[in-house]
C-alpha cells in the first residue's frame, strides 16, 4: 500500500544543484582572487540555490501528493475502486497528480527563472565593481 514512486526526473537535478552549491562554496577562494569573479561566484550560488529550491519543491510536492492519495487506498492494491475515492478531496488529489505538467517541467522552467534572477545580479555586481575603480 505504501508504494511511492520517486520522481527521479526531479530528484536528480535537485541533487546536482546542491552539489553545485557545495562545490562553489568549497572552491570559494579560487573565485575571490580576481575582481570580477566575485560577482560570478555570487550569481552562480544564487542560480544553483534558486534552481535547487524550485525543483526540490516540485519533488517534495509530488511525493506529498502521492502519500496523501495513498491514504485513500483502503484495500492496499494501489488501484482506486469506485467506493474508495468518493469525497472531493480524493478527487482533487488525483486531479493534481495526473494533470500537473508544471511540476514535471520545473526542471526547465526552474532553470529559466533562476537564470532570470541570477543574471541581473551578475550584471549589477560587475557594474558596481567597475564603478569602484
Amino acid at each position: 500500500m505504501e508504494s511511492i514512486s520517486i520522481p527521479y526526473h526531479l530528484i536528480v537535478p535537485s541533487v546536482i544543484g546542491f552539489l553545485g552549491i557545495c562545490l562553489l562554496i568549497l572552491f570559494k577562494k579560487r573565485f575571490w582572487t580576481k575582481i570580477y569573479q566575485k560577482s560570478f561566484w555570487l550569481s552562480a550560488i544564487m542560480f544553483f540555490a534558486l534552481y535547487t529550491i524550485i525543483v526540490g519543491w516540485a519533488a517534495y510536492e509530488d511525493i506529498w501528493l502521492q502519500i496523501e492519495l495513498n491514504k485513500y487506498d483502503l484495500n492496499g492494491n494501489l488501484l482506486f475502486d469506485g467506493d474508495e475515492c468518493t469525497n472531493e478531496h480524493c478527487k482533487e488529489l488525483m486531479r493534481k497528480i495526473v494533470n500537473d505538467i508544471g511540476r514535471n517541467l520545473s526542471v526547465f522552467t526552474g532553470g529559466v527563472k533562476a537564470l532570470a534572477i541570477a543574471l541581473p545580479v551578475l550584471l549589477v555586481g560587475i557594474t558596481t565593481e567597475r564603478l569602484k575603480k
